[in-house]
């Protein structure tokens, strides 16, 4: 017989004694099912890749908002950091907003951003297209309410590497976020019946076919606007790895981010 460990609840926070061989586990104190992903023997940078994870591969805004507010009160219950967890709740607030439609709770203000400027960096776009882009990436990277939520006054150019940095913990944060709204995109690419038609809407090109035309979107966003090389331009080399990234991470169903 399998020995009972202290669990935390995802939903109330209550604790209890649970088998964490079970195939499910449920809450004694509210009935709320428990990420079985997530056992009370990880570590918490363990345990922290398997919220990431799972939160980035979450699209709908709110069910992402859900799961950071039962983290958080799991975490704050366990006396765990919420640092990192805190800054991934003000990046949500500043990145949704109520939807004018009925079938969508929320609207992504960002995911916009990505498309303008997918679309200004096209090769064969003139070179006034590529500056409005550029100026569009510099104008989202030095956002005052961007820098304010991330507690930060400006952000590198790419993902710092040691952890006593100040500018690590917010620079990973807007990475997470960024991952996702790469991971959104793709998949939408992917199942959008204009984005793969062949002529007028009329067949579809094979996904092999789709996915390389997202992936030579990318690079050409990637050649054309965003600099390259530790004198870069703040945030640029963390949209380039974030694109990298996404683009695997939706393909890949085992990638799994590294706390």
């Amino acid at each position: 017989m399998s020995e009972h460990k202290e669990f935390v609840c995802i939903n109330c926070g209550g604790r209890f004694n649970a088998d964490p061989s079970s195939e499910k586990i449920f809450c004694v104190h509210c009935g709320a099912f428990q990420s079985e992903r997530v056992k009370p023997e990880l570590s918490f940078d363990e345990r922290m890749s398997v919220l990431l994870t799972d939160y980035v591969r979450m699209t709908d805004g709110e069910e992402r908002r859900l799961f950071l507010e039962r983290n958080l009160r799991q975490q704050t219950a366990e006396q765990m950091d919420t640092k990192r967890l805190l800054l991934m709740q003000d990046l949500w607030s500043l990145r949704y907003r109520k939807s004018p439609l009925k079938e969508m709770r929320w609207a992504d203000s960002w995911l916009g951003e990505l498309q303008s400027w997918l679309t200004f960096s096209g090769k064969n776009n003139p070179k006034s297209h590529q500056r409005r882009g550029a100026r569009g990436l510099e104008q989202f990277f030095n956002n005052k309410k961007l820098l304010k939520a991330l507690e930060i006054s400006n952000l590198p150019h790419s993902l710092p590497t040691d952890r006593s940095d100040p500018a690590y913990e917010p620079s990973y944060t807007l990475y997470y976020e960024l991952l996702n709204m790469i991971y959104l995109y793709v998949g939408l690419c992917m199942k959008d019946k204009n984005y793969g038609s062949i002529i007028l809407g009329i067949g579809r090109k094979k996904d092999s076919t789709i996915a390389s035309k997202i992936s030579e979107d990318f690079v050409e966003l990637q050649m054309n606007l965003l600099s390259q090389g530790p004198d870069g331009k703040e945030g640029h080399g963390i949209l380039t790895k974030a694109l990298l990234d996404g683009y695997r991470m939706y393909f890949d169903k085992s990638f799994t981010l590294e706390y």
